[in-house]
């Protein structure tokens, strides 16, 4: 019987590969802390942490972790959870996502901009771009806002890989997805001390 690699050992593997092929996204993720949190769904960036569910990294693919690990190097490395992080924490993480999938372009379940919008000439845009545009979309609608419904902020074309972001009239956020959600929201950073600074 073959015993499967934990969680921390499947990540590492895949890290110290980059120090090859991809020292930048290795020296990114190097300052940060790999914290398991079995009480998240997926896997996080906070305050100078990754904190991910064992559970969740056991179940997916080596090529599968690989997307999500670089998916997550890069969001700090662009400093979406943190110096760029925006007022609306669902509209932000939503922007965040088609940002990295744009340039990206993976298998995983996150919608391109054209899924969301319906439009090629927001393909390739940046952080901010599609953040503003998401709100603008979120903005209830006065018959909306009356009856209690709710709006869909991202969504992709093909429903077998679709995520969507809800936001209720309320304005509290919860993700839906009808794949194994990929990644999951952070906590907004206050305390700029507890977290390490990239040049």
């Amino acid at each position: 019987m073959k015993i499967k690699p934990i969680a921390r050992h499947r990540i590492a593997r895949i890290v110290e590969k980059w120090l090859l092929v991809e020292p930048l996204l290795l020296a990114t993720w190097t300052s940060h802390a790999l914290v398991s949190e079995p009480r998240i769904q997926t896997i996080r960036v906070q305050r100078g942490r990754i904190e991910y569910n064992p559970d969740f990294i056991e179940q997916l693919s080596d090529r599968h972790l690989e997307a999500i690990l670089r998916f997550e190097a890069l969001r700090i490395l662009l400093k979406h959870p943190y110096s760029r992080r925006q007022a609306h924490s669902a509209i932000s993480y939503a922007a965040s996502n088609l940002t990295l999938q744009e340039y990206l372009q993976t298998e995983l379940p996150f919608p391109r901009a054209r899924d969301v919008f319906g439009d090629r000439s927001y393909d390739q845009q940046f952080f901010e771009f599609y953040y503003h545009k998401l709100l603008d979309q979120q903005s209830p609608s006065p018959e909306g806002a009356a009856s209690g419904s709710t709006k869909v902020l991202t969504t992709n074309a093909d429903a077998s890989r679709s995520t969507k972001v809800l936001t209720t009239n309320a304005g509290s956020a919860q993700s839906e997805s009808f794949a194994p959600a990929l990644a999951e929201d952070s906590e907004p950073t206050s305390d700029k001390g507890d977290r390490p600074q990239i040049s």
